[in-house]
């Protein structure tokens, strides 16, 4: 059941979904922290200098915390709005890690899924690269090392859109990283380089 529950949307007392299931990721590989959001997004919400994350219900604490964290801080940028950027033609980059145990994977997923419906052509601008065993921004078992700042930088001043040969690096081994919905598959060869890939 807890399984489940862990890879299962998030409903608030509605019905609706708030938020996506976890990763596939194993979460005791993941060191336990509240103190990002007792500290931070919920501390926020609630102007206080903490809050305890074991009280946080979503019928009782959801609709202040995206009331305050959207509406005060403005947090959670809207689908048409980031279309809008997309059809001036301005360019956007993110990356999320399969791994990320305080962020879910499938946000990004869905906000890929999101702007192809709603940004049109202008969805041609952004990319979405999802990194294996990555965790939060960072880290894991994964190849984390990838150049994504020279890619933005690439597309924005040069004109050059990333193309789907980037390389991540980990400690001993290179992988191959791709634009979502794109994924690389093993041919053989060496597995620890990217062009095994």
């Amino acid at each position: 059941q807890s399984i489940n529950a862990m890879r299962s949307d998030l409903l608030d007392t509605n019905g609706r979904v708030i938020g996506p299931p976890y990763g596939l990721a194993n979460p005791s590989t993941v060191p336990g922290s509240t103190t990002g959001l007792a500290s931070g997004f919920l501390a926020m919400a609630y102007r206080q200098t903490t809050f305890d994350p074991l009280t946080f219900t979503v019928a009782k604490n959801w609709k202040t915390t995206m009331q305050v964290l959207d509406g005060i801080y403005g947090m959670s940028g809207s689908i048409e709005g980031i279309s809008h950027y997309l059809n001036q033609g301005k360019k956007l980059i993110v990356y999320h890690g399969w791994d990320d145990p305080l962020v879910q994977p499938y946000v990004s997923v869905r906000l890929y899924n999101s702007l192809q419906e709603t940004a049109g052509a202008g969805a041609a601008n952004a990319r979405v690269y999802m990194i294996p065993a990555m965790q939060h921004c960072g880290g894991g078992q994964g190849a984390t090392n990838i150049n994504l700042l020279g890619g933005i930088i690439n597309w924005v001043e040069g004109g050059v859109a990333p193309n789907d040969s980037l390389v991540a690096r980990g400690s001993t081994f290179t992988r191959p990283v791709c634009a979502y919905p794109k994924y690389y598959k093993y041919t053989g060869g060496d597995p620890n380089k990217a062009t095994s890939f």
